[in-house]
């Protein structure tokens, strides 16, 4: 799997142009075709090799050799020159058309050594052997010594071979440069990836034939060619390639530039198409010649073409260590299980995977197209893979199990439609202690103890049941959360725990729903002659909510002073006889309602004085409407700056458009008792109760 992901990683980069000092001369189909000769007499192909060196070629390596020597002669050329020897007289035999005739066959019986002289003429060729199954020269041929490193100290990382050779003959070994071994070894998969830094023949290491090419075309003695160190360094004079594990990690580009021979011999050649190059020599025709590479099945040549232009641009690949693997493996998981702790919603983790998993592909990929790097990309992906599955599990059932919680928790506290939400967005609950501003919202029956003493306790029960219920869903309708209920009275929570910024608004209109209901209970309480009705205080303000209590048991509440006050205003609400009663901030949050200034007080506990309001009217419904409210302000403004005398005459022409003011008979109560302002008068009033 991880060689696939490599192959992937060569497919995705594409092919890519190589180096200008290779190219190759093809043995190809179009020489099958309009050339024979060269590709199956040796005069061919010392005629091919004599024709790449005119071109300027600056060393021949041949990607085949000559194991036997050429015995075959055209048929057709024995049966003339036996038909036309046969009808000649005796003596004749130096006639002009038969010497021509044996000159061709004398030729033909010589290409061998013709061959050999042209190598030994040329001076730049590099010949290969292979090993394999079948040999046809000892591994200790003195004439093989052209393909050994010149010094050795990492044979230990080579294992021996006892394969058979099969090289050329000596007449060609014997006058060629140099030799290099030309066997290339598929793994696992099939495919050839990577070339061995030597083969081990007894107590010999021979030279790829790639190295052997470098070193011919860069001058290097044989004796200069080295193989040192623990990874199996190449030294090919002072030029050093690195190696992973005595393997040189091919780079292929993809393919190379070729010629077909027959163009070569015919002068139909690009100019200085081998000016100065490596000219490797070999079939691409051959099925049996062609290898699995990452772009495919390509002729074995191109293999060597690779080595070649690996070496001389220093861009082979080079694979990282097991620890670098190790720890790039590892990462992925971390990131996961970061995710996981993290505990963030399971869609977001697996988007959060995704991007790990692609930013693992993204630097492997980026390492292998910008630095040549070899980075183990399968075991991240596994490891990422297999922890993301867990953690992702692990993920689903505690998100499961949150919902459930969430459910049950706030199911009877909550509208449908707010416990969905908390269920499809829990990050938008918080159960922690923690400081928030909120609207909070307390409401009670008046009268109550003399209420209950009029019903029987199954009496009373059922009234209770059917009065919360449409209070209940006139909180829940607006987006509050129901805390509890405390005998007659009900708390109510806006902001939370699903946060909203309009809990105000939404605590405002809760209240105003809250009265239009009680109609709906009126028939009710009037069947038992009780006449009923309630108060409301609402107050926002900073508070603390979430779980309290104990380890066994707690509630989902809220704590503070701003809750604190909004139970003492809905405790005054029956002292200033009117319906509901908020705290200043709430006038400052709540938009589109209206409110009457009520007092300014100082509540018991408290020594800072604060204003309160009347709750008259909101966008969707009406308590209360006054007439002339302008008389009223006026009449309150005298009473706080201590002129009791307008204020007196101010509230009673208020009383007298609006008869049934208690807040204005109230005022006119207090007038009366205290006809003078007292020493140091600020307008606040004190109650010493709740």
């Amino acid at each position: 799997m991880e060689r696939d992901a490599l192959d992937l990683r060569f497919r995705l980069r594409g092919k890519e142009q190589p180096g200008p000092e290779v190219v190759i001369l093809a043995f190809d189909d179009k020489t099958l075709e309009n050339a024979p000769f060269l590709f199956e007499r040796r005069v061919g192909q010392a005629r091919v090799m004599s024709r790449a060196v005119e071109e300027g070629a600056r060393v021949l390596g041949l990607d085949l050799f000559f194991a036997d020597p050429e015995r075959l002669l055209d048929e057709d050329l024995i049966k003339d020159v036996d038909a036309y020897l046969t009808g000649q007289p005796e003596g004749d035999a130096a006639d002009p058309v038969a010497y021509k005739l044996l000159a061709r066959v004398e030729e033909e019986v010589h290409g061998d050594e013709q061959l050999a002289q042209t190598i030994k003429r040329l001076r730049n060729v590099v010949l290969s052997f292979h090993v394999g199954d079948r040999g046809n020269v000892a591994a200790d041929d003195r004439y093989l010594s052209r393909g050994k490193y010149g010094q050795v100290s990492a044979g230990d990382l080579l294992p021996q071979k006892n394969a058979h050779v099969m090289a050329s003959e000596s007449q060609f070994n014997r006058v060629a440069a140099r030799l290099g071994v030309l066997s290339t070894f598929e793994d696992m998969t099939g495919c050839v990836r990577d070339v061995p830094v030597g083969l081990r023949l007894g107590p010999s290491v021979f030279a790829p034939l790639g190295v052997q090419l470098v070193a011919e075309y860069e001058g290097v003695s044989r004796a200069a060619v080295a193989l040192i160190g623990s990874e199996g360094s190449i030294h090919i004079g002072d030029r050093v390639v690195q190696s992973y594990n005595g393997h040189l990690l091919l780079n292929y580009r993809g393919s190379f530039p070729t010629y077909s021979v027959v163009d070569l011999v015919d002068g139909h050649l690009p100019p200085d198409a081998l000016k100065d190059k490596i000219a490797l020599i070999g079939y691409t025709n051959l099925a049996q010649d062609t290898v699995k590479t990452p772009f495919g099945r390509r002729p074995g040549v191109e293999v060597h073409a690779t080595v070649v232009d690996n070496i001389l641009r220093g861009d082979s690949l080079r694979r990282t260590t097991p620890l670098v693997d190790f720890f790039f493996a590892l990462l992925p998981g971390l990131l996961v299980c970061v995710l996981f702790f993290r505990r963030l919603p399971a869609t977001v983790q697996i988007l959060g995977s995704l991007t790990v998993f692609c930013g693992a592909i993204g630097v492997a990929h980026f390492l292998f197209v910008s630095a040549d790097m070899w980075i183990a990309l399968v075991g991240p992906l596994i490891v990422g893979g297999a922890t993301s599955a867990v953690c992702l599990a692990g993920a689903y059932l505690q998100e499961g199990l949150q919902r459930r919680y969430l459910r049950s928790t706030f199911a009877h506290y909550l509208s449908d439609e707010l416990v969905e939400e908390l269920v499809a967005d829990p990050s938008r609950v918080s159960l922690k202690g923690e400081r928030r501003d909120l609207t909070v919202l307390f409401s009670d029956i008046r009268n109550f103890t003399n209420f209950s003493e009029k019903l029987s306790p199954e009496e009373l029960a059922n009234f209770l049941n059917a009065y919360f219920t449409p209070m209940t869903r006139a909180v829940m309708y607006n987006g509050g959360y129901v805390d509890k209920f405390i005998g007659d009275a009900l708390m109510a929570i806006f902001g939370a725990p699903v946060a909203n910024t309009k809990h105000a608004n939404h605590a405002c209109q809760s209240a105003l729903d809250m009265f239009a209901a009680l109609d709906g209970i009126r028939p009710l309480a009037e069947r038992h002659d009780i006449e009923l009705a309630i108060g409301c205080g609402i107050n926002t303000g900073e508070m603390v909510v979430g779980n309290m209590g104990s380890h066994v048991r707690f509630d989902y509440t809220v704590l503070g002073d701003a809750v604190n006050f909004a139970s003492r205003v809905e405790g005054l609400t029956k002292k200033y006889g009117v319906f509901c009663l908020v705290g200043e901030q709430t006038t400052k949050e709540a938009m589109g309602f209206n409110f009457r200034p009520v007092d300014w007080v100082r509540v018991k506990g408290k020594s800072k004085p604060v204003a309160i309001f009347e709750l008259c009217s909101g966008p969707k419904s009406t308590i209360s409407e006054y007439l002339h409210v302008e008389v009223y302000e006026e009449a309150l403004g005298a009473y706080r700056q201590g002129d009791f005398e307008l204020a007196r005459a101010k509230f009673r022409e208020f009383l007298v458009h609006n008869p049934h003011d208690n807040v204005t008979s109230l005022f006119l109560d207090r007038l009366e008792h205290v006809p003078e302002p007292p020493p140091n008068w600020d307008g606040v009033f004190v109650f010493t109760v709740k």
